[in-house]
């Protein structure tokens, strides 16, 4: 093919169909031409010994649906999206027969409302609403002390993030703000992580005493007994949760109506960790007795000692 038939094809030259010779010389010609684009085409320089890699990575041949295309040359891949977690998480806390240092929030308190089936429940267990905490009452202003060592994790109004739903609690902050709802109407509530997989919430708070970062040991001063929020006098509410425990239900009610996540992580008896024959432990109401039977549980001991080695042996008997 001659230079100024190649100029007249310019851009269409890998479109274009070679004139081959005449059949006779074919052969020779065909194999000038094919020994000619061999000698034509670049080698490619060496690979260092030290360059090369020394995995390689096979590829499938069909990539599952949803993942992105191969990234270009010279470009970092996509990662795709985690998957989600569990309803079932791998529980690796101690269980909370085992936990030691643990002592009553308010010293010698009255306890009104055990962790037990109630009328306003927060949780959904058994088929009842359940009482997620304890409930201590003094007098309005005492002093609320750490249950345990730890970090506090927050101090505020808006709490609801730290305590192990499933999924942000957007919806009901959304509601709040629809409602015209202002902070102010909202308890004021201490999260403490006691660094074993468990979590204090001090609830009802008139004032808090630490911030987000604090290190707390158990028996220093954390707030003030008060009640803000849904509260019908002072008192604080104590909650127990183990942040790697398994789900339990929100009560369907309060889903409806003020549009909380439905699973929330576990709630922990406070009374598996605390005992009624260590001092400072909460007193009985007349006509309100601790429930022997904890909810999702079972049957416990409300008078066992206050060391981890013998609360698990109190939890095989």
């Amino acid at each position: 093919m001659g230079s100024s038939r190649l100029r007249r094809l310019g851009p269409h030259l890998s479109w274009a169909k070679p004139t081959l010779p005449h059949p006779a010389a074919r052969p020779t010609a065909l194999a000038v031409f094919g020994l000619l684009a061999v000698l034509a085409l670049p080698l490619p320089p060496p690979v260092p010994v030290e360059a090369q890699p020394s995995t390689v990575a096979v590829l499938p041949t069909t990539p599952p649906a949803g993942n992105p295309a191969l990234a270009a040359p010279g470009t970092a891949p996509k990662t795709t999206t985690p998957p989600k977690p569990t309803t079932r998480p791998v529980t690796r806390s101690r269980p909370p027969e085992q936990l030691t240092g643990y002592i009553w929030p308010i010293p010698n308190a009255r306890v009104t409302t055990w962790y037990a089936p109630t009328r306003g429940g927060f949780l959904h267990v058994d088929g009842k609403r359940v009482h997620g905490g304890i409930d201590l009452a003094t007098f309005c202003g005492d002093s609320v002390l750490a249950a345990h060592d730890g970090t506090v994790i927050y101090s505020g109004r808006r709490f609801d993030p730290h305590v192990g739903y499933i999924q942000p609690p957007d919806a009901f902050y959304a509601l709040l703000a629809e409602k015209k709802v202002a902070d102010t109407a909202l308890a004021i509530v201490v999260v403490v992580d006691d660094g074993n997989g468990y979590r204090s919430l001090y609830v009802h708070l008139s004032k808090s005493h630490v911030k987000a970062g604090d290190k707390v040991t158990a028996g220093q001063v954390i707030g003030r007994e008060g009640a803000t929020g849904n509260a019908s006098g002072c008192h604080l509410h104590y909650e127990l949760i183990r942040m790697d425990g398994p789900y339990q239900a929100v009560a369907p009610q309060l889903t409806d109506k003020w549009r909380y996540p439905p699973l929330v992580r576990e709630r922990v008896d406070p009374m598996r960790v605390l005992s009624l024959a260590q001092p400072g432990a909460g007193r009985k109401v007349p006509g309100i007795p601790p429930p022997v039977v904890s909810p999702g549980f079972g049957v416990i001991d409300l008078y066992h000692p206050v060391t981890g080695a013998d609360r698990a042996t109190n939890q095989e008997r």
